[in-house]
């Protein structure tokens, strides 16, 4: 890789868009779906407190159960044509236009750009797509068998930067730069040359 070639990494929640966007996707499903999605509640407010007071540093269990409830009663092709709508809203009411701005200027100059992320593929890919950024996100199995379910591990804290190192090719430090807004990204933030909290 050229020395003036740079790989760039954005946080997405509250980074490179102002909010959290597994929140706004609960909103969007619930007014988009609220006779199927309005029982759900109960059970996600359960299970999101288990999730933030969990122990575990990834927190995968208890996001897998979380995924699985959200998900439940939709087929594939629903939830694809879902994340769709949901990916414009986000990108057309959402966008931070500073960091955006800063995404758009990266790739002008050649940097390689990639959302680095918690949240779920199934929508994340989308809004990836709109802001024309590969991905690296928490993996979550849409086939019959463990639907719902987290593949591997949750894309955080620790495991972002073993994913960051396991799925670019030639990550060197040097050359690497990360915007995000949580401290629970210092472990990427280490192996980056130069990092930005938003």
């Amino acid at each position: 890789m050229k020395s003036k070639n740079k790989i760039v990494l954005f946080d997405l929640d509250k980074t490179l868009i102002s909010c959290d966007s597994l929140k706004q996707l609960l909103l969007f499903l619930l007014r988009r779906d609220f006779f199927k999605f309005y029982f759900k509640i109960p059970f996600l407010i359960k299970i999101s407190l288990l999730h933030f007071f969990s122990g575990c540093d990834h927190r995968t269990k208890t996001k897998s159960k979380f995924f699985s409830k959200i998900l439940e009663g939709y087929s594939k092709e629903q939830i694809n044509k879902f994340s769709k709508e949901f990916a414009n809203l986000i990108f057309l009411n959402f966008k931070n236009r500073k960091i955006y701005k800063t995404l758009i200027n990266s790739k002008k100059i050649g940097d390689k750009v990639y959302i680095v992320t918690a949240s779920a593929d199934f929508y994340c890919k989308f809004i990836a797509k709109l802001f024309k950024a590969k991905l690296i996100s928490t993996k979550v199995n849409l086939n019959k068998k463990e639907f719902g379910n987290i593949i591997g591990k949750n894309c955080f804290g620790k495991e972002k930067k073993k994913r960051v190192l396991k799925e670019i090719k030639n990550f060197k430090k040097k050359y690497s730069i990360l915007y995000t807004d949580s401290k629970t990204d210092i472990p990427l933030l280490k192996i980056c040359k130069k990092g930005y909290i938003i």
